[in-house]
């Protein structure tokens, strides 16, 4: 089970009702990631596609909701606020 992220990496912002939060995972690199649903729910890891962003996790919103789902949307490296990486 994965712990919630470290108070003094994560920066939370909101977009819209949902919490989107920044966290920083390595040299020069960080994550970005809106929950969508319940946030008490079962977690559920959303993975956009390629030519999509976190903000995407919306679409499912209401349904994760209705469900009792906690529905985690990252961004992929290169998409939005996430750093493309570094390795050639």
């Amino acid at each position: 089970m994965a712990s919630a992220p470290n108070p003094s990496t994560a920066h939370p912002t909101m977009t819209a009702s949902n919490p989107t939060t920044t966290v920083s995972i390595g040299e020069n690199r960080q994550l970005t990631y809106t929950e969508y649903g319940e946030a008490g729910g079962t977690p559920v890891l959303f993975l956009h596609g390629t030519l999509g962003s976190r903000r995407l996790g919306t679409l499912f919103d209401t349904a994760a909701r209705e469900h009792g789902i906690r529905l985690l949307a990252p961004d992929r490296p290169g998409a939005s606020r996430r750093g493309a990486s570094s390795r050639s």
